[in-house]
């Protein structure tokens, strides 16, 4: 039997592709028929992609580029990029490589039977009713995703590259799985109610058993970076997500572990574990809930924060755009009794009002503080 895409899968296709690539991404039919595009309204539709679905490399389009994805030989879609095409040359083989491998896992077993599909689609989900769905058939595959638990992100420098070049990509997922799990049972060798999923490109996604609380987490990060040194490849990071309470709550953690790698990496660099708190007040740039950054930034303010005569004089600071003998002017100060209360405020909290790095990240996290 020929495959063909169900709505799930082509959003989740597209959704992937697009994480990937950070461009925009539309897949059709062999014939150009519109299954899943970053334009929802554009499902239905047709899209003139020639003869792509036949041609053995990539196509200019008319708004991007595309080429033929294929099941067991037979070409089964058309992946569209919207991008100038000498952007994306370089990134088409590996694009290739991550949709064929899902379509393959597809055909052999499934959506509902794939574990690591179904938990990108959990994390992606827009609606409560597919989430319940996929609580639903996650429990059917013996994972209850509505117990606690805590999420760990994991990206491993070229794996994708490597992937890319296997003539074996599900023994290459399955080694690194293998290697966390032994990792996760060396630290909790009494539970073994984890999931560990490849989460596509560079990433694993991890769920870990919570059932212990704090002792869990605490445990975990204390025995984190020797477990990803173990792993044998340089410069891998993870982000850690937090435990809280319900499927809403897996998440947030889920938010956490995202912006605590991505922000981790890029400001303090490859190979370390981090979480949300190690961000500090730059957590205000991730995607974690408005909540929980409105707590780190009331922990992380709180010596500032209980004087009101020093929070008075850094509002004034940037009230008058960092210009020191303008907020002088308005606080009624000699500008030396400004600065010294500006290094006072360094004393306290460990942020410079007066170097730039310090001061954006104080403005955002007293703009928060106000919006709440």
């Amino acid at each position: 039997m020929a495959f063909t895409f169900s709505p799930p899968f082509a959003r989740t296709v597209v959704n992937q592709v697009m994480s990937l690539l950070g461009k925009d991404v539309t897949l059709t039919d062999p014939d150009g028929a519109v299954l899943a595009s970053y334009n929802p309204d554009a499902v239905g539709s047709k899209l003139d992609v020639g003869k792509t679905a036949s041609a053995s490399g990539i196509v200019s389009l008319e708004d991007g580029v595309g080429f033929a994805v294929t099941n067991s030989g037979t070409a089964v879609g058309v992946l569209v990029i919207h991008a100038d095409g000498k952007e994306v040359k370089d990134t088409v083989p590996m694009t290739r490589s991550l949709v064929e491998l899902l379509i393959g896992r597809e055909a052999d077993q499934g959506l509902s039977g794939n574990l690591d599909q179904l938990l990108w689609q959990f994390f992606n989900a827009t609606t409560d009713a597919e989430r319940e769905r996929l609580v639903h058939d996650s429990q059917l595959l013996g994972l209850d995703l509505t117990k606690p638990r805590f999420v760990v992100l994991v990206s491993i420098p070229g794996f994708a590259d490597k992937l890319t070049a296997s003539k074996d990509k599900e023994l290459a997922i399955e080694r690194i799985r293998d290697r966390l799990n032994r990792e996760i049972t060396a630290i909790f060798p009494t539970t073994d109610d984890n999931a560990i999923s490849y989460f596509g490109h560079d990433e694993f996604l991890i769920l870990k058993d919570a059932s212990r609380g704090e002792e869990t987490f605490d445990l975990f990060r204390k025995k984190s970076d020797r477990m990803l040194a173990n792993l044998g490849t340089e410069g891998v990071t993870a982000g850690v997500g937090g435990i809280y309470p319900g499927l809403s709550g897996l998440n947030n953690s889920f938010s956490e572990a995202d912006s605590a790698l991505r922000l981790g990496r890029k400001l303090h660099g490859p190979g370390k574990v981090y979480e949300v708190g190690d961000l500090g007040l730059y957590v205000v740039f991730g995607n974690v809930p408005r909540d929980r950054q409105i707590v780190l930034a009331k922990r992380r303010l709180a010596p500032l924060l209980r004087d009101e005569h020093l929070t008075k004089t850094v509002r004034a600071y940037f009230g008058a755009n960092l210009n020191l003998t303008q907020a002088a002017k308005e606080l009624h100060v000699h500008r030396n009794t400004l600065i010294y209360r500006l290094r006072k405020v360094k004393d306290l909290i460990g942020l410079d009002p007066e170097a730039f790095d310090d001061a954006v990240q104080l403005k955002m996290a007293l703009s928060l503080l106000d919006l709440s």
